[in-house]
């Protein structure tokens, strides 16, 4: 089998959204926490690119302590781009989406870790996650006309 190969750049890193609740941090001891994280995707046909929004909520007892948002733009290369290209749709592969969920899913971590240095949040690592239960299947997008 011949691995498939894509041709991207990360062009832009935008932190949308960043919160922290102290007042809702139990103790040491209860930092058991659960983790709700979100993905929004779209992409851009007069740049060739794709953006993905990544949030994340990380909470304890339904009580959220930190919530983040980070976009992450990336631009395609052309013969990328038109491989995707189907009539009036675009379509990004599993494996590509799966790809970027990760680079922008540790771009979030990064953010988070220097946004919470030396403060009691530095103690709530952001876990790895799999992105195959993040990105299941191929994403179809309809082709804009901007």
């Amino acid at each position: 089998m011949k691995k498939q190969t894509f041709g991207f750049n990360l062009v832009n890193i935008q932190t949308e959204q960043f919160a922290l609740f102290e007042e809702n941090i139990g103790t040491k001891q209860s930092y058991d926490y659960s983790i709700n994280t979100e993905i929004e995707i779209g992409s851009s046909t007069a740049e060739k690119g794709v953006q993905l929004i990544i949030g994340i909520t990380l909470q304890q007892k339904n009580k959220p302590h930190i919530k983040i948002e980070v976009a992450c733009s990336f631009i395609i290369e052309d013969a990328t781009w038109d491989s995707f290209c189907e009539e009036r749709e675009i379509v990004f592969p599993k494996a590509f989406m799966q790809h970027l969920a990760k680079i922008s899913i540790g771009t979030v971590r990064g953010i988070l870790h220097a946004r919470t240095r030396n403060t009691v949040f530095s103690e709530f690592m952001l876990p790895l996650l799999n992105v195959n239960d993040i990105v299941s299947e191929d994403i179809r997008l309809s082709l804009d006309e901007d």
